[in-house]
């Protein structure tokens, strides 16, 4: 008789993701001074909702948006933090 030899090896889970910490989560965040790179602003503080594309055709939440939709969504989180609007252009306004 053969008889064969089944080895049942555990397998390592995937590494979790880590997402970044609201700029919030750091007690002595600052706003920038002056007028700040919108898009950077946004990047901060929409996180993950928010994707950039070199090409210039981002995403929020999945969706495809433009430069004013992404800011308004941006000074709405400011707001809500109790942080200044980024306001280089009145349509972004909150």
């Amino acid at each position: 008789m053969n008889r064969s030899i089944v080895i049942h090896l555990k397998s390592s889970k995937p590494a979790a993701r880590v997402e970044a910490a609201h700029p919030t989560e750091n007690n002595n965040y600052v706003m920038p001074k002056g007028k700040p790179n919108p898009l950077t602003v946004a990047q901060q503080w929409l996180g993950s909702r928010l994707v950039l594309r070199e090409a210039g055709h981002h995403s929020l939440d999945g969706q495809p948006a433009g430069l004013d939709v992404i800011m308004r969504a941006t000074n709405a989180v400011l707001v809500a933090n109790g942080f200044e609007q980024v306001v280089h252009s009145d349509r972004w306004r909150v």
